[in-house]
């Protein structure tokens, strides 16, 4: 990529905003970068490119990228020809994202269960809390399950703001 590290002044707050909105989530500051830059290229990017436009060394940029990457908000893609890694945003971030509180959601019920199923009569109030932990988790699933089925409609029907990658602006210089 010619010059990767052109990214006008708003597009490097924007990126950085991610960073700090992941810092929030208690994960690295780079990997909410990283996902920050991916969702603005216009291409997939080498470690090279994302170190380069985050200023960040390559080691940093690889190791939260298998961050993204472990998370499914980012996926390896390969170019023919080119034997270099490259990455991308996930194309199913936004269900991934829901699809994963479900499963967690899910564990957590089970644990809820597991606990319940060993606690003696007398422990009321453990019992209390275990039963609430697991109404908790069926109002979750609920709502994330019903979230689900909106997005999928939402996102099948074209009923987006804007499309992924049809704005018509090249983000970052053109080039490989």
């Amino acid at each position: 990529m010619d010059q990767p590290h052109r990214l006008s002044p708003a597009m490097q707050q924007f990126i950085e905003s991610m960073g700090i909105y992941f810092e929030h989530l208690e994960l690295p500051r780079i990997t909410g970068r990283i996902l920050g830059l991916l969702m603005v290229a216009d291409r997939p990017l080498s470690l090279d490119n994302m170190a380069a436009a985050l200023q960040v060394s390559r080691a940093s940029a690889s190791t939260n990228i298998r961050m993204a990457m472990h998370f499914g908000a980012a996926e390896l893609v390969s170019l023919p020809g080119d034997r270099h890694d490259y990455y991308r945003l996930a194309g199913d971030v936004w269900e991934h994202h829901l699809t994963r509180g479900i499963t967690l959601t899910t564990a957590l019920r089970r644990i809820a269960e597991e606990g319940l199923a060993v606690l003696e009569p007398a422990d009321g109030v453990a019992c209390a809390r275990l039963q609430e932990m697991r109404d908790f988790c069926d109002f979750s699933l609920e709502e994330l399950n019903a979230t689900l089925a909106r997005w999928r409609e939402r996102h099948v029907t074209g009923d987006r703001h804007q499309a992924s990658g049809d704005s018509g602006a090249s983000v970052l210089a053109p080039g490989a």
